[in-house]
């Protein structure tokens, strides 16, 4: 796998790329290149037919990488679709399901065997800020509240053993969420007002 960075070449394992260099708001898709040995050895699929499928899919990569390659001059050229997922201005119920599949799957992962509790701990802190950009999006995106409630309660129903809060604030947040997605539309909007 290579991870492209424009300062230098250095050999590294998938864990110190993934505690390291992938945050939330990494596009993932454009950042990598794998060798197809390493993905069929590793069974390692995107989930067919949805979107936001990169989350998992990189995650497994970097988890599974024993050994990683950055390299400081560009590998591949990527160019983003005006009908990219990322650039729409809306959010609807198919992008929430989607978004909560990927983080459904990429909150599996923590199972795989010998992960440290420090990854573990680092993974938390990657689906907390997925969390966060899925609710964002529901919130700010959507302007429909029934809409809005639907795709909560999607995330509730789904994702309901998901726990990644480290704030007191994020654990209210999901305190709240726990309780019932129907709380949890309006009591961020009012709680965030000035």
């Amino acid at each position: 796998m290579v991870y492209i960075d424009e300062t230098h070449l250095e050999e590294t394992s998938g864990y110190q790329l993934y505690q390291r260099d992938f945050t939330h708001n990494t596009c993932y898709v454009w950042h990598t290149l794998y060798r197809t040995d390493f993905i069929r050895q590793n069974n390692i699929t995107f989930i067919p037919g949805i979107y936001y499928e990169d989350i998992p899919f990189t995650t497994e990569c970097l988890l599974k990488a024993g050994k990683c390659i950055r390299a400081h001059y560009p590998l591949n050229i990527y160019r983003r679709r005006g009908a990219s997922i990322s650039d729409v201005a809306s959010f609807n119920m198919r992008q929430a399901q989607d978004f909560t599949t990927s983080i459904i799957r990429t909150w599996e992962l923590r199972k795989m065997e010998g992960l440290s509790p420090d990854i573990k701990s680092t993974m938390k802190k990657k689906l907390y800020a997925y969390y966060a950009s899925l609710l964002y999006r529901i919130l700010y995106k959507t302007n429909d509240s029934t809409e809005q409630i639907r795709m909560v309660e999607y995330l509730w129903r789904n994702a309901s053993d998901l726990i990644c809060s480290f704030s007191f604030r994020q654990k209210l947040g999901f305190v709240v969420y726990h309780l019932s997605p129907r709380l949890f539309i309006p009591a961020p909007k009012w709680a965030w007002k000035h």
